[in-house]
């Protein structure tokens, strides 16, 4: 059994629902992060990162992800409403992979 996860960041965010759309996929397909980081061809910890809306990571990461969790249409949507509102604030302080 691994480690317990952080807290998610408040999914009143665009950054922090898209987090959390994740982590409820990874949940409903019943994976932990480093299965969904092997299958995606990332480290757990960008999984964990996400999650927790320190991160935006590129396009074709969250079309794996999608593609892996059997989540077609759910997480793309949401990630491009956080990437537009990261890239609006110009001051973005979540790095943004793309």
């Amino acid at each position: 059994m691994g480690r317990p996860e952080k807290a998610l960041v408040d999914a009143e965010t665009p950054a922090g629902a898209f987090g959390s759309a994740l982590r409820d996929a990874r949940h409903a397909a019943g994976m932990n992060q480093t299965e969904l980081a092997d299958r995606s061809g990332c480290s757990p910890a960008t999984v964990s990162q996400v999650e927790r809306a320190r991160f935006l990571p590129a396009y074709d990461l969250v079309l794996a992800w999608e593609v892996n969790l059997a989540a077609l249409g759910q997480l793309i949507p949401l990630w491009s409403e956080a990437v537009l509102r990261a890239h609006r604030r110009r001051r973005c302080s979540i790095p943004y992979e793309g």
